[in-house]
Order: structure tokens, then C-alpha cells, then sequence
């Protein structure tokens, strides 16, 4: 009976999978064909014919360029794993797929097809531009009179400033005509720019008409032997100034002169210092001809290595100062092997050769290694990544040492749940976890490890209480779960304007006295700002120790305060009257060079303290 029982349901389930089809051909005569019993799970006749198989949960996806849209599957109905699922592309330049993740790289229509356990379902997906309207520029700074432009793109296109419809919030503050902002008033305010139902804003600030009239010189001190020529260069307020506007004149004619437009000739050996006049303001240069100076020229790489067609620009330095390549004489030993233009060092054929830099009677080598065979070794720019959920982060690839193009890779995640990549290399996190993010080139492969955390981050101001006087301004800077963020990416506002007022930037203007809070929000954090604004206040710059002892190869960091308060020694500007003896950094950080006494200077906000170093 059992062994009936069991010849019975195999006739039945071989009926129920052969497909017999009748076909009518022109001429009407009748054929049959028989497709391949194929085997159904037992005892599953009629659900099989509902739910048997492999299903996409659509028939065609539509996705923008740079963004995904995800496939969902079941399997004899019930949802499948993606990552257990082969997945393939029609089009590669079009669009890429990794565990059903399609990614829209430019326009097209192309076919996704999904393969698991003997089935296949293909899924139609068409790539199409995003429709959004963006601004070349979303902040912009312009003097009261003056004029600048930003140009719009829609759909990744250029688009003609006199297609948009343009208004300012503000006509007082600036104007604009068909993407020209003007600035007519000191203040801040907003340009809209709106194209088919898509807007973009600017944020303008315009500075008042009453200029601070700061005249610099593209150098501070210059180094000459007789006879030497140097042009020096002027600004004001940030605008180039033709050398003849200024007045100038010399200390020390016997030692440097200066004709009318700011050209200086080493006369005799000394110190001189040239200055320049303009508007009633004024700066100084420093001039020393044949004095004592190490006269040491060095370069930022000894011995480099590079493959036939490679290049390299060899950055030099003269007493500790930046040397532009053209100043030096450059010579290559083996120009078969490389050659040399202004620093600029070409790979040429496998060999060995040295390049030779001289500047003012000293010289320096580099050592050049060209190499036909490589390593074919594929590295990436950080291959441990800490992101939140909704995060992205796009990484960078070196292959034997040079950059190559994401796209140029194959990328694959080890768990979509937790993160996907693109074609490109962004990787987005989708879920708290890890995951093993690994790209491929050339037969060479390398992997991120990838930690997604659904927590939130902790957003930080590098100071939350700022005192400053009517008129001043001040920047501060954000981090967010230890980085450094643009201030851009944060949303700005205050609790009091007529105290003081923030900028889309982080850019705090003092208005009035009185105290008022500052908030920036970024990803949902918050921090928050005191202002407090004194009109009555001394302005007192100190520091904590104004003559310092050093011996020659140590440092040692100057701390500054203002009014009392502690302030960030990066916020003032440092400089040496004699660099060669004492340098200081920007962070206020003073290094002995050689014995001998030197002043450092600091500047904030108009105001100055010296610092007298001693060299042993």
C-alpha cells in the first residue's frame, strides 16, 4: 500500500511539472513540444504554482547619477538574503549592483539580472540626472561697491544666470541681476536663485565702505647679495597694488635701494629695511645683503622613486624659508634616466641618476630611482572607518603610488546590512555593525574595515565663551565626535542680534553691548556660544613669560591672554626680527636656529606683546 502510495505522488508531481504547448502554425497545422520535467518540493503541488521561484519585488527601478535604490527579493516567497544572491549588470559604464544595491553612474537604460539556485529575474533600470538646482558658490563676502558672480548648474548642466529668477532678501545689503551680487550696504544678507520649482540660497556679507586700509607686502624680510634684484609686491585691503602707487624709500642706501616701483638692489653688504607708503599707511621689509646666514639650501626629498613616465616636484628651502624651483639651477647626471625642469623631475628610462638644485653658491642632491617593474600594489587611503547610520565616506586608491580613479576598481561589501559601496568608493552606512569593505584592481585587492554606530555624535566649539568689543569679529571652530568640521556644515543663529550676530560660517560680529548666546546645530547636536560684549574693555594682550632662554634645536610655546582670558596662540600673528636666530610658528611655538637674541612678536586685534629670546 505505501509503496502504491509513493508511485502515485511521483506520477502526480512528474504531471504537474511537464508543460505540454500546443502551437498553430501559418499553414494551421497543429505541433506539441515538452519542456523538461522539473522537480517541485514534495507534498507542495498547489502552493509551488502561487510562490515557487525567484521574485524581484519590482520589474524596473529609476535612479539618479551618484544615488542607489535597493532590490528586494523572495524566494518561494519568502524575502532572501541579497548578499546570497549572484547579481550582474548589463551596463557597467551605466550602472553598477552589489547584493541588489543598483548604483546610477550616467544616463542609460540597462538590465540588473539576479541568479540564485538555479533561477533568474532580471529588473529594468533607467539612470537619470538628479533635478536639482545648485549654486557654484552658497557664501559669498563683497565689499560695499563691488561686484561678484555665481554662476548655476541644474541637472549637473550649466545653467545661464538669466534663466533663474533671482531676489535678495535685502536690496539695502546687496543686489543681484541674473547672478551679478552687488554690494550696497554693510550687512548680511540672502540671494535666492529659483529654476523650475528648485531653489538655492547664497548667503551674502558685504563689508562697509570704511576700509581698515591694511597695506602688506608679499614678503617680510629679504636675504640679497651684492648686486641681486628682488621686486617686492604689494596688496591693500587684499586688492594687488602697482608697485608705483606707493611711495618708498631705504634706511640704508649703501646697503639696498629701492626705485619706484617697489624694486630693491643690493648695494653693499648690511641691513637695510625698505619701506613702502600708501593712503597714509605703510609696511616694512627687512633687507640683509652678504650678512651672516647659514646660506643652507635643502630639499624636501633626498632620494625618490619613481617608473618610467612618473613625475615628481622636488620643494626646496633656503634658511628655513620656501624657494620657488625657478630661482635655482637645476642638472640631471643621466637624462637617459630623468630629466629636470624648475624642480619638476620626469622619469625617463630604468637607471639611476641625481638631480642637482644651486641657489647662491650652495647646492643640494637628489637621488632619482627609475623602475620598469612594479609592485602592482594597491593601497587605500584609510582602511579602518567609523561612520553612523545614514553616513558616507568616499576613500581614495594608490596603485604602485599613484592615484587611480574609484571608478577604475571593483567594490564589494561583505555586509550590505551594514554598510554598501558604490562604483566610486562611497561607502554608506545602512546598520549598526561591521563590515569589510574591499576593492579590486589589476588582480591586486585591498580591504576597509568599516564600524557603523547608531549612537549620536558629540558636537564641540573650540571655545564656548568669547568676550570681544563693539566692531570685532571672531571665528570659531566646530567638532564633531573629534573632527574637525567646515563650519558651513552647521546651522548658526543667536539669541540677542543687537549684542552680536553670526555668519553662515561661524563668523561671530560684536553689535552692541550686552551678552548674547550662539548656537550652531549639526546632525541633530548642539553647542552653544556665550558672547559677551564690553565696551569699556582694556584690550590687554599678554604673555606668559616675555624673555624666554632656549638653547639652540629646542622649542618652547608662548601662552597669550586678552583681557585676562586665555586665548588660542593660534588666533594671534607671530613673527621673528631675526629668523635666523629664533623662528616661531603659528601656534606661537619658538625654536632656536643659532646663539644669539632675537624678539618675537605676537598680534591680536590690533594689539602687540614682545618676547625676548636668548639663544645659547
Amino acid at each position: 500500500m505505501k509503496k502504491m502510495k509513493s508511485n502515485l505522488m511521483k506520477n502526480v508531481s512528474l504531471a504537474v511539472a511537464t508543460i505540454c504547448t500546443v502551437q498553430f502554425s501559418v499553414t494551421g497545422i497543429a505541433s506539441a513540444q515538452v519542456v523538461t520535467p522539473q522537480p517541485l518540493e514534495a507534498y507542495s503541488v498547489v502552493a509551488s504554482s502561487v510562490s515557487n521561484g525567484l521574485k524581484a519585488s519590482v520589474s524596473s527601478v529609476n535612479v539618479t547619477i551618484g544615488d542607489s535604490e535597493t532590490i528586494r527579493l523572495t524566494y518561494n516567497g519568502s524575502p532572501i538574503d541579497n548578499a546570497l544572491v549572484d547579481w550582474e549588470i548589463g551596463s557597467s559604464s551605466i550602472a553598477s549592483v552589489s547584493n541588489g544595491v543598483v548604483y546610477g553612474k550616467k544616463v542609460g537604460t540597462t538590465v540588473a539580472t539576479a541568479r540564485y539556485n538555479g533561477y533568474r529575474v532580471t529588473v529594468r533600470v533607467t539612470v537619470d540626472r538628479a533635478q536639482t538646482l545648485e549654486a557654484t558658490k552658497t557664501e559669498v563676502s563683497v565689499k560695499k561697491g563691488k561686484k561678484t558672480n555665481v554662476s548655476l548648474k541644474f541637472a549637473g548642466s550649466s545653467l545661464p544666470g538669466s534663466r533663474a529668477t533671482w531676489k535678495t532678501a535685502d536690496k539695502t545689503v546687496a543686489t543681484v541681476d541674473d547672478g551679478e551680487i552687488k554690494g550696497v550696504g554693510q550687512g548680511s544678507t540672502v540671494i535666492t536663485a529659483s529654476y523650475k520649482d528648485q531653489e538655492v540660497e547664497i548667503r551674502v556679507d558685504v563689508e562697509g565702505g570704511n576700509s581698515d586700509g591694511k597695506l602688506e607686502a608679499d614678503v617680510t624680510k629679504l636675504k640679497m647679495e651684492k648686486g641681486d634684484k628682488e621686486t617686492i609686491k604689494l596688496t591693500y585691503d587684499d586688492d594687488k597694488l602697482s608697485g608705483s602707487k606707493a611711495t618708498w624709500k631705504t634706511s640704508k642706501s649703501s646697503v639696498a635701494t629701492v626705485n619706484d616701483d617697489g624694486v630693491v638692489t643690493a648695494k653693499g653688504k648690511g641691513t637695510a629695511t625698505i619701506t613702502a607708503k600708501y593712503k597714509g599707511y605703510e609696511v616694512e621689509v627687512e633687507v640683509y645683503v652678504d650678512t651672516d646666514s647659514s646660506g643652507k639650501l635643502e630639499a624636501d626629498e633626498t632620494s625618490i622613486s619613481l617608473k618610467k613616465g612618473d613625475r615628481d616636484t622636488i620643494q626646496l628651502t633656503y634658511d628655513d624659508e620656501r624657494l620657488s624651483g625657478s630661482k635655482a639651477t637645476w642638472k640631471t647626471s643621466n637624462s637617459s634616466v630623468a630629466t629636470v625642469d624648475d624642480g619638476v623631475v620626469t622619469a625617463k628610462g630604468q637607471g639611476t641618476a641625481t638631480i642637482t638644485a644651486s641657489y647662491k653658491g650652495d647646492k643640494v642632491e637628489i637621488r632619482v630611482n627609475v623602475d620598469y617593474n612594479n609592485s602592482g600594489k594597491l593601497e587605500v587611503n584609510d582602511s579602518t572607518i567609523s561612520l553612523k547610520k545614514g553616513e558616507r565616506e568616499t576613500v581614495t586608491l594608490k596603485y604602485d603610488g599613484s592615484s587611480i580613479g574609484n571608478s577604475s576598481a571593483s567594490w564589494s561589501t561583505s555586509r550590505s546590512s551594514v554598510a554598501t559601496v558604490s562604483s566610486s568608493g562611497t561607502i554608506t552606512a545602512t546598520g549598526k555593525g561591521k563590515a569589510t569593505i574591499t576593492a579590486q584592481y589589476k588582480g591586486e585587492k585591498v580591504e576597509i574595515e568599516v564600524t557603523v554606530d547608531s549612537s549620536s555624535g558629540m558636537l564641540e566649539a573650540d571655545d564656548t565663551s568669547v568676550t570681544l568689543k563693539k566692531g570685532e569679529r571672531e571665528t570659531v571652530k566646530l567638532r564633531y565626535d573629534g573632527d574637525t568640521i567646515s563650519n558651513s556644515k552647521a546651522s548658526w543663529k543667536t539669541s540677542k542680534s543687537s549684542v552680536a550676530t553670526v555668519t553662515s560660517s561661524g563668523t561671530i560680529t560684536a553689535k552692541g553691548k550686552g551678552t548674547a548666546t550662539i548656537t550652531a546645530t549639526y546632525k541633530g547636536e548642539k553647542v552653544e556660544i556665550e558672547v559677551k560684549v564690553d565696551s569699556k574693555s582694556s584690550g590687554k594682550l599678554e604673555a606668559d613669560d616675555t624673555s624666554i632662554t632656549i638653547k639652540k634645536g629646542d622649542s618652547e610655546k608662548i601662552k597669550l591672554t586678552y583681557d585676562g582670558d586665555d586665548i588660542s596662540s593660534t588666533k594671534a600673528k607671530w613673527k621673528s626680527n631675526k629668523s635666523s636666530v629664533a623662528s616661531v610658528s603659528s601656534s606661537g611655538s619658538v625654536k632656536g636656529k643659532k646663539k644669539g637674541k632675537a624678539t618675537i612678536t605676537a598680534e591680536y586685534k590690533g594689539y602687540e606683546v614682545e618676547i625676548e629670546v636668548t639663544v645659547k
